[in-house]
C-alpha cells in the first residue's frame, strides 16, 4: 500500500481530518537531520505583554528524495503549546483557545510521504498574558494544556524577558533524530 504524497503546504489539521492518510503500513525511524526541517515560528518576536503572536509549527522537506513520516493520530487534543520563560523553566500555560486540532474517534496511524518541497504546517494565535485554570462546580475538569476552553483565564501580564515557545505534537522528533524544535518570543516592557 503507497502512501499519500504531501508535495505542497498542508496542514496538519487537513491530514489529521482525511482518513486517506491512515495506513496499517509499519515504518521505520531513521535519522531525518539534515532532511527534515522542524521549526516553530513566532510572529512577531517581540512583543509587549497581552500583545498576540502568532505560533507555526513547520515541517518541511530539506532534500531531493521523499520522506516517509509517521505518527498516531488520537482522540482529543492534537496540538498544545508549552511556553517557558523568562529564562527559566517556569511554564506559562496558555490557553486552547482557539482550541488545538482535535480529531474525534479511536486513534489510528497516520503515515505519508512528504515530497521535496513540501511542507506540514500548523499555526495558532496566542495572546501573551499569564493564564491560570479556574475550575468551578459547573465546568468538567480540565487538562493542563488541553483543558476546555470556560476552565483557562488570563490573569496578569508576562514579565519582561525572553519566552521559549514549544509545540507539542504527534510526532516524535527523537525517532527521527530532530532537536525538539522551538520559538523564541521576548517580552518588551
Amino acid at each position: 500500500m503507497s502512501m499519500k504524497k504531501v508535495s505542497a503546504r498542508t496542514t496538519l489539521r487537513d491530514i489529521l481530518y482525511d482518513r486517506s492518510f491512515e495506513t496499517d503500513r509499519k515504518l521505520e525511524l531513521r535519522d531525518l537531520r539534515g532532511v527534515l526541517e522542524a521549526r516553530v515560528i513566532v510572529d512577531p518576536s517581540r512583543v509587549k505583554s497581552w500583545e498576540e503572536v502568532s505560533v507555526c509549527l513547520s515541517l518541511r522537506s530539506l532534500g531531493k528524495l521523499p520522506i516517509d513520516l509517521s505518527f498516531v493520530a488520537h482522540e482529543g487534543p492534537m496540538m498544545d503549546l508549552a511556553v517557558s520563560g523568562p529564562d527559566s523553566d517556569e511554564m506559562v500555560y496558555p490557553p486552547p483557545n482557539p482550541p488545538m486540532i482535535s480529531r474525534p474517534g479511536p486513534p489510528y496511524a497516520i503515515g505519508l510521504t512528504l515530497m521535496p518541497e513540501g511542507e506540514i504546517f500548523h499555526e495558532a494565535e496566542w495572546v501573551a498574558a499569564r493564564y491560570a485554570w479556574i475550575l468551578d462546580a459547573g465546568s468538567p475538569v480540565p487538562i493542563p494544556l488541553r483543558g476546555y476552553n470556560s476552565a483557562v483565564r488570563p490573569v496578569g501580564p508576562l514579565a519582561p524577558g525572553r519566552y521559549m515557545i514549544r509545540v507539542n505534537a504527534m510526532l516524535h522528533y527523537a525517532g527521527y533524530g530532530i532537536e525538539d524544535p522551538v520559538g523564541l518570543l521576548n517580552i518588551v516592557e
